[in-house]
C-alpha cells in the first residue's frame, strides 16, 4: 500500500536553528514599549549536503536562512533584523528487526505523528526543538523515519511571531521490496550464552519529502531476522521422494498413509536423510434425508456441485501439519437438492526453511442413479388425497481409485 501525505502548517519546518543573534541573558534584554513587524523574509536557495548522524546513518542537511524586520519602541525607536540560520535533516534508517514469523503477506500502513524534544531561548527568540515521524508498520515489526526540526518564534513581549520558513509539502511512499540473505550463526539476541541460527530476510524501503519544490530521498534498510533455532539445526531440505500407501476403503470412508523423503541440510555443515508418514482420510459424510412434499414425481438429475467450505486444522507431528479440507457436496434435481459434506484431509510439511505437500487423495467423479416407487394412494380426511412414493437413490463418488457411496430412501407425498 502507497501513501502521499500533503502536509502544512507550523510544525512542518526542519531542523537545527543557529541563531546569528549574540546571545544574552533575559534580564539584559531592553524593556520594548512598542513593536511592530516591518517585514519577513527567507532564502530563496537551499543548500544541501550529506552528513552522518550519531547512531551511523547518513541524513540529508538542508540550510538556508530566514529573517524578520522589527520596529520597536525601547528608550529610543530603532529597526532591528533578527536572522537565524535553519537546518533541515531529513534521517535515513538503517536498523535491525526480530520477527517471528516475517509478517509481510499483508503488506504494511503508515503514519506520521509528532513528539517534542525541547525548547530553548537566544534573545527574544524561543526555539522549539520538536520530530516528525513517518512511521511503516507491517504485521510483526515496524520502523521510523525521524525527522527533525525546530520552529523559531520572535516574542518581545509585545509583538509574537513564527518566523518563516519552508515547509514540506508532500510526502509520497514509494514501497518496498524484499531480498533473501544467507542465514547467520551469532549469539542470541536475547540470551549471551546460546548461539542461535537466525534465516535474514532485507527490506528496502524509500520515501520522497518534496520542500521548496525540490524531492528528496529517504532510504530504509531493514535487516528482518527470524530466529531458527539453536545451533546447529536444519537450514534447508530438499525432495527426494514421496509416495502413498496402505490404502483401506469401506463404503464411505478411506484410509491410506501419505509419506515424504526429505535431506535435510545443517547449520554445522553435515546432512541427514529422513522419511515423513501420516496418516490421512476421504469421508463422504450426510444424514438421512426427511420426507418431501412435491407437486409431482417427475425427478431428473441434474448436477453434483462441490464446494470448499472450510479447512480445519487436526493435529501437527514432527512438523507435518494434517488439514481437513471440508467440502459442501450437493446433489441437484429439478425439484430439490439432497445436501452432504466431504472431508478430505491434506498433509504438508513445514519446518519453516521449506515446506512440501504430501501426495493425497481427493475426490472426482460422480456417478447417481435414482427410482421412485408408488407405495399406494390415502386419504386425509374426507376430501383430501394423496400418493405415496418412495424414493430410492444410489450415489457413487470417486476418490483417489476407490469409489464411496451413500444410498437415499425417503418418502414423498403428493396431493391430488
Amino acid at each position: 500500500m502507497k501513501k502521499t501525505f500533503y502536509l502544512s502548517g507550523l510544525l512542518l519546518g526542519f531542523v537545527m536553528c543557529i541563531m546569528t543573534l549574540s546571545s544574552c541573558g533575559e534580564d539584559d534584554l531592553p524593556e520594548v514599549l512598542e513593536s511592530e513587524i516591518i517585514d519577513t523574509g527567507i532564502d530563496k536557495d537551499v543548500s544541501v549536503k550529506q552528513v552522518k548522524m550519531k547512531n551511523g546513518t547518513v541524513g540529508t542537511k538542508l540550510t538556508y536562512k530566514s529573517w524578520i524586520k522589527v520596529n520597536s519602541v525601547t528608550r529610543a525607536t530603532h529597526s532591528d533584523v533578527v536572522s537565524v540560520t535553519l537546518n533541515d535533516v531529513f534521517h535515513n534508517v538503517d536498523t535491525i528487526c526480530y520477527v517471528e514469523p516475517w509478517g509481510l503477506s499483508n503488506g504494511y500502513a503508515t503514519d506520521i505523528s509528532y513528539r517534542e524534544k525541547g525548547t530553548h531561548k537566544d534573545g527574544f527568540v524561543t526555539t522549539i526543538d520538536s520530530a516528525m515521524v513517518y512511521t511503516v508498520t507491517f504485521d510483526e515489526f515496524s520502523f521510523e523515519y525521524e525527522l527533525e526540526y525546530q520552529v523559531a518564534v520572535y516574542d518581545d513581549g509585545v509583538t509574537k511571531e513564527t518566523m518563516p520558513y519552508y515547509k514540506i509539502t508532500k510526502i509520497r511512499d514509494n514501497g518496498y521490496k524484499v531480498e533473501d540473505l544467507d542465514y547467520s550463526v551469532e549469539k542470541n539476541f536475547r540470551f549471551d550464552d546460546i548461539t542461535s541460527v537466525y534465516l535474514r530476510k532485507n527490506l528496502s524501503h524509500s520515501i520522497t519529502v518534496e520542500l521548496n519544490g525540490n524531492d528528496y530521498v529517504l532510504n530504509a534498510n531493514v535487516m528482518l531476522k527470524r530466529i531458527l533455532g539453536t545451533h546447529p539445526c536444519v537450514v534447508s531440505s530438499e525432495l527426494l521422494d514421496s509416495g502413498i500407501s496402505d490404502i483401506e476403503s469401506d463404503t464411505r470412508v478411506t484410509t491410506y498413509n501419505s509419506w515424504i523423503k526429505l535431506k535435510h541440510h545443517y547449520s554445522d555443515n553435515r546432512s541427514e536423510t529422513k522419511t515423513y508418514e501420516t496418516k490421512l482420510m476421504g469421508k463422504l459424510d450426510y444424514e438421512p434425508n426427511s420426507w418431501k412434499v412435491l407437486e409431482n414425481v417427475d425427478i431428473s438429475f441434474l448436477k453434483a456441485e462441490k464446494e470448499l467450505m472450510e479447512q480445519e486444522n487436526v493435529y501437527w507431528n514432527d512438523d507435518v501439519q494434517t488439514v481437513d479440507w471440508i467440502y459442501n457436496f450437493a446433489l441437484e434435481y429439478n425439484l430439490f437438492t439432497l445436501p452432504y459434506k466431504l472431508h478430505e484431509e491434506h498433509a504438508y510439511f513445514d519446518n519453516i526453511v521449506a515446506r512440501f505437500d504430501l501426495p493425497c487423495l481427493q475426490y472426482g467423479e460422480v456417478k447417481e442413479e435414482h427410482d421412485v416407487k408408488l407405495i399406494g394412494t390415502y386419504s386425509e380426511g374426507e376430501d383430501r388425497q394423496y400418493d405415496e412414493y418412495v424414493f430410492i437413490g444410489l450415489t457413487k463418488i470417486k476418490f483417489g481409485k476407490e469409489w464411496q457411496l451413500t444410498e437415499d430412501d425417503f418418502q414423498i407425498f403428493v396431493y391430488r
